[in-house]
């Protein structure tokens, strides 16, 4: 969390240790909080959010197993239009809390997605915004979602909700068709 050379500095240490734990093969629950325990060795002073999840193949579908550090919950949208906000897979946030706290409980979740399907991941400047309460940016990104043609480029979808993003934070999209 943050927007400075500090704050970007251990974003980067976070993104080697998360991407260590995945080349282990390691699943989403375990590799956050390895992540989390080298966060508290390494001293660092930053708390961060991260989604942790795995995407695989099957015949037509696909699986993705997750687990959510305190990230905003991606988006699924089927073929149909329903959008769904994944839920579960929950931790808290890196940095918060010592990792053989009790408190500490990291729960993996799983989800089929369709084929057809969409699944956008977002960074909180996608939805914070000062003249718009948290709940109606996401109820207009649901909306934006459920009503982008199934079939357009992806780019499409990025562009149009970049367009109405947080000009004053980060903002990161990730739009995953199956």
């Amino acid at each position: 969390m943050g927007h400075d050379i500090e704050a970007v500095t251990t974003m980067a240490q976070l993104r080697t240790m998360v991407r260590a734990g995945a080349w282990l093969g390691h699943p989403p629950d375990h590799v956050l909080a390895m992540a989390d325990e080298l966060v508290h060795n390494a001293g660092l002073a930053e708390i961060a959010t991260v989604f942790y999840g795995r995407l695989t193949r099957a015949d037509s579908s696909a699986q993705l197993e997750y687990c959510n550090a305190g990230h905003p919950q991606p988006l699924l949208r089927t073929i149909d239009g329903t959008v769904t906000a994944l839920e579960g897979g929950s931790r808290v946030l890196l940095g918060t809390l010592r990792p053989d706290s009790p408190d500490v409980e990291s729960h993996n979740a799983q989800v089929e997605i369709p084929p057809g399907s969409i699944l956008l991941l977002y960074t909180d400047g996608l939805v914070e915004r000062d003249s718009v309460s948290i709940d109606d940016a996401t109820d207009h990104l649901i909306q934006t979602l459920s009503s982008f043609v199934p079939s357009a480029p992806l780019t499409e979808l990025c562009e149009q909700l970049l367009a109405s993003s947080n000009d004053r934070d980060d903002t990161t999209v990730l739009a995953v068709r199956t």
